[in-house]
C-alpha cells in the first residue's frame, strides 16, 4: 500500500528548528518540565535553561516553547518536499476491524504502570490486559475503528483507580510495535472539551542514551483549533532538550477524522497534518534507536488545565488506523 503527499503553494511552508532545550526530568515525567516552561512563557515569564533556536520568545534565556503561527519559516531554510511512499513498504497496520483489541500488537498500560501520576493528569488508565474485570473498559471496537472512551470514576471504583477522578485508556506498542525510521500515520477523530488531552507520540524502546520522545500530535480540547508538535531527548547529563513546541492552528480539527503523520530519517523529522508538512526538526540528536507508538486520552494536567463542569461526560478519541511504512532497501 502506498500514498503520496505532495506539497503545493503556501501549504508547503513549514517551521524548521534546530535542537536546543532546557529542564531536568526522568522518563516517567518525560515532558512535565518542558510543559511547565511553556505555561510560564505563555504567562509572560521565563524558565531557566538554554533557549531553543527559532523559539518564539526573544529573550535568549527564555523557554523552549514556540507559539509561532503555522506557515512561518526559519531563516535560510527551504520547505521540504512532501513524502512519496512509492519507495516505502507497509510494515505494520492495524485497521481495528477485529471484535477485540489485539494484545499481540498493543499493551493497555504504560511501562511504568497505571498508578504513577505525571503532569498532574486526572485520569487512571485502565489496564484491561492485566485487569479485565476492573469494572470499566475504555476500549470500544465497532468493526471499523477503535474508540478510547473516558468517564468520570464511579465512587465504587475510586480506590481501584488510585483516587483519580477520570477513567480512560492508553494504547502502547512497547515490545509489540517497534521500528526505526520510516513513516508513521494515524487517522484519528479528536474530542473537543476543556481538559481533554489526546496524544499520538513515540517513545524509545531503550531506557538509556537519549531517551527520545516524538510528539507527533498533542491536542488541547479546550483550544479545538490547536495541535502541537515537539521533539525531546535527554543529553549526557540527563537534561531534557527540546526542539521547541510548535502550535499549529487549523480550522476543523475537532470535526471528523484527520491524519497525523511523521517522516523519520537520519537527517530530519517532518510532521504532517492531513498530508501537509507543518514542522521540521534537524540536528545531530535525532532518534537513532527503535521507538514505539502511543495513543492515549489524558484528562487535565499541566498543559491543558483541569477538567470542569463543561467537560463532556463521555469524551472519546476514535482511531481509524495506525500504519507504519519503511523505505525499501535498494
Amino acid at each position: 500500500m502506498t500514498a503520496s503527499y505532495p506539497l503545493t503553494g503556501t501549504a508547503a511552508v513549514l517551521l524548521t528548528l534546530l535542537l536546543g532545550g532546557c529542564g531536568e526530568s526522568d522518563l516517567p515525567a518525560h515532558h512535565e518540565e518542558v510543559l511547565a516552561c511553556a505555561e510560564i512563557e505563555r504567562a509572560g515569564g521565563n524558565c531557566n535553561g538554554e533557549p531553543s533556536v527559532g523559539g518564539a520568545n526573544p529573550d535568549p534565556a527564555g523557554p523552549v516553547f514556540s507559539d509561532r503561527p503555522a506557515g512561518s519559516l526559519a531563516p535560510r531554510e527551504e520547505p521540504v518536499e512532501g513524502i512519496d511512499l512509492d519507495d516505502y513498504e507497509l510494515v505494520f497496520a492495524d485497521e481495528f476491524t477485529a471484535p477485540t483489541l489485539d494484545a499481540t500488537l498493543w499493551k493497555t498500560a504504560f511501562e511504568w504502570g497505571p498508578d504513577l501520576v505525571i503532569n498532574d493528569e486526572q485520569q487512571y488508565y485502565v489496564d484491561t490486559d492485566a485487569d479485565p474485570d476492573f469494572g470499566f473498559d475504555p476500549f470500544e471496537l465497532d468493526g471499523e475503528s477503535l474508540t478510547i472512551r473516558a468517564m468520570r470514576t464511579p465512587e465504587q471504583l475510586r480506590a481501584s483507580a488510585n483516587e483519580q477522578p477520570w477513567l480512560s485508556g492508553v494504547l502502547s506498542g512497547a515490545q509489540r510495535v517497534e521500528f526505526e525510521q520510516g513513516y508513521i500515520e494515524a487517522r484519528v477523530d479528536l474530542p473537543e472539551g476543556q481538559g481533554l488531552w489526546p496524544s499520538f507520540w513515540l517513545l524509545a524502546s531503550q531506557l538509556d542514551g537519549r531517551r527520545p520522545r516524538v510528539f507527533i500530535g498533542e491536542y488541547d480540547g479546550g483550544r479545538p483549533q490547536a495541535l502541537f508538535h515537539d521533539y525531546q531527548y535527554e543529553d549526557g547529563s540527563g537534561s531534557v532538550r527540546s526542539a521547541g513546541q510548535l502550535r499549529v492552528d487549523e480550522q476543523g480539527l475537532s470535526e471528523g477524522f484527520h491524519t497525523l503523520g511523521l517522516s523519520w530519517t537520519p537527517a530530519e523529522l517532518v510532521y504532517y497534518i492531513d498530508g501537509v508538512a507543518r514542522y521540521r526538526v534537524v540536528g545531530d540528536d535525532l532518534p537513532g534507536q527503535p521507538m514505539y507508538p502511543v495513543l492515549n486520552l489524558a484528562l487535565g494536567g499541566t498543559f491543558v488545565g483541569s477538567t470542569d463542569q463543561t467537560t463532556p461526560t463521555s469524551p472519546a478519541l476514535t482511531i481509524d488506523y495506525v500504519r507504519v511504512w519503511q523505505r525499501v532497501a535498494p
